[in-house]
């Protein structure tokens, strides 16, 4: 039994590798590896090991502050006071009915005690 089971397992890998060394990538992963040969990058696990580093600095710029936009353009501070302003209004506005709301709820309940 063991013979049969190590025969299929042989079997099974020289298929798969018949199989790896016959098959014809597609255009899209032709378009990454030679995306990733064109960055120096040998394998799969070369490529995870590149994206792990430049997330890992994109992390670390953000924890710095780094490619945040200043808001330098007078234009464009007017516009982010003038959105925060209907902001707070919208949040007072939605203050002010949620209390009419409330006193209409009351008012409904003391109406139905008595």
């Amino acid at each position: 039994m063991k013979t049969l089971s190590r025969d299929a397992a042989d079997s099974h890998l020289e298929i798969r590798e018949h199989n790896e060394a016959t098959r014809v990538p597609s255009r899209h992963e032709r378009q990454h590896l030679a995306a990733m040969e064109d960055l120096g990058l040998a394998d799969g696990e070369d490529a995870v090991q590149y994206a792990l580093m430049l997330s890992m600095q994109e992390a670390e710029g953000s924890a710095r502050g780094e490619g945040e936009e200043d808001v330098d353009d007078d234009e464009e501070m007017e516009a982010v006071r003038a959105v925060e302003q209907f902001t707070r209004k919208e949040i007072d506005d939605m203050r002010e009915v949620l209390g009419l709301v409330r006193r209409a709820e009351e008012r409904d309940r003391g109406d139905g005690d008595g």
